[in-house]
């Protein structure tokens, strides 16, 4: 069972792939469970969820920042037409692909809509803040590839 669709299921939660993971946190915690932001539950289901969100990442895309294989299937996964041949040349097309990471991780339990790629970082810094997707660092940090994918959320740079 995928870690995401476990998570949910062990708060019987009915959980349906097609939608994203974040708003069905939220109606979780509203309609079901009736925790507020500020709530200690609330805070350690969101906790519980981001390991479960690094799980099916690598899962899904792998954790091992020195495998070729996994950089060519994050760069499929991303919309880039020529995959490289290198992990140099898939790392530097990967550092101009402005992505959410929560999006993504949804995309691989259900790519049944397409993936978002933002045009700028501020652009994907104004729909990360907006749809309060932010994906916490240390967590990215921890896997090889997610870090890669990592982004000026809170002070986007101008650069595309």
């Amino acid at each position: 069972m995928p870690p995401i669709q476990d998570f949910f299921i062990g708060r019987n939660y009915p959980y349906d792939p097609a939608r994203g993971t974040i708003e069905q946190f939220k109606d979780m915690c509203t309609n079901v469970y009736h925790w507020g932001k500020k709530r200690k539950e609330r805070k350690r289901a969101l906790k519980a969820l981001r390991e479960a969100m690094a799980a099916q990442f690598s899962a899904s895309y792998g954790s091992n920042d020195r495998s070729l294989p996994a950089w060519q299937n994050l760069c499929g996964v991303l919309d880039v037409q020529d995959i490289p041949s290198s992990i140099t040349q898939c790392k530097k097309i990967i550092e101009h692909i402005y992505v959410n990471i929560w999006d993504l991780v949804d995309y691989s339990v259900y790519s049944g809509r397409p993936l978002l790629l933002h045009p700028t970082e501020r652009a994907l810094a104004v729909y990360t803040l907006t749809e309060e997707k932010v994906y916490p660092r240390e967590k990215a940090r921890a896997n090889g590839l997610l870090r890669f994918l990592l982004r000026q959320i809170l002070n986007p740079r101008e650069r595309r």
